[in-house]
């Protein structure tokens, strides 16, 4: 069903205790950080390029090359960007840049398989899965993604997901509320262009639309219950 942006504020509250960024890039879990929504660390987190298939098969213990066979790309200010060959995925802020990239790796690896057991231990736990993506044009995709976990958990699946118009607010923003089963899918349609705009002189171009961000997960709320004595985020 199709909604106009601001009927959203009159949506129920979507209550779960797993809320996961799946990308492509950064910008879904920055927006969880600043919603106070991402109490716990994905090795997905500040990853880029990666596709929901190869994300499912990782999320769900069928995927064993991650970053098994990698490819240096280039250096920034402060890390060596690397890239997993087999899934695409880009590695723009794990790997520092004081220390050589296969000296890194085993530290590295370590940390991703103790965030992935995070994961995995905490929707284990959760009555529903909450999912967030900025992909575009990418329906179908979400659509077996999120039908691959229902059946998985048997739990409910919501899955929000941005698709950036880049029109200048020229269109009137909306979204479109899809059930299929056990899951619920939200696509929201606006420009997610930053305040201050896309241009990488923007220091903040890569957060796009922070208010429109933080108005759609105003309405996602964590409960903690039972799992407050973990410590996730790291």
């Amino acid at each position: 069903m199709k909604m106009k942006f601001l009927e959203w504020e009159n949506s129920p509250l979507i209550k779960s205790n797993f809320v996961l960024s799946l990308g492509p890039a950064c910008r879904p879990a920055q927006m969880l950080k600043e919603a106070g929504l991402r109490y716990f660390s994905s090795p997905l987190d500040w990853m880029m390029s990666y596709s929901l298939s190869y994300a499912a098969r990782y999320l769900l213990g069928q995927e064993t090359s991650f970053f098994k066979e990698w490819e240096y790309i280039r250096d920034t200010e402060k890390h060596h960007v690397v890239k997993d060959k087999k899934s695409g995925m880009v590695s723009m802020h794990a790997f520092p840049i004081e220390q050589g990239i296969e000296e890194y790796l085993p530290e590295f690896k370590s940390i991703m398989e103790r965030r992935l057991g995070n994961v995995r231990s905490v929707m284990a736990k959760s009555d529903k899965l909450v999912f967030l993506s900025n992909r575009k044009c990418e329906e179908e995709k979400i659509e077996n993604f999120a039908t691959v976990f229902a059946e998985a958990f048997h739990r409910e699946i919501f899955y929000i997901n941005i698709n950036d118009l880049n029109d200048g607010g020229s269109l009137e923003p909306y979204f479109v509320d899809k059930r299929i089963g056990k899951c619920e899918i939200i696509n929201f349609y606006f420009d997610d262009t930053h305040k201050n705009g896309r241009e990488k002189t923007n220091p903040s171009w890569w957060k796009g639309n922070e208010e429109k961000w933080k108005f759609i997960l105003s309405k996602v709320q964590i409960n903690k219950t039972g799992l407050t004595k973990i410590k996730f985020l790291f």
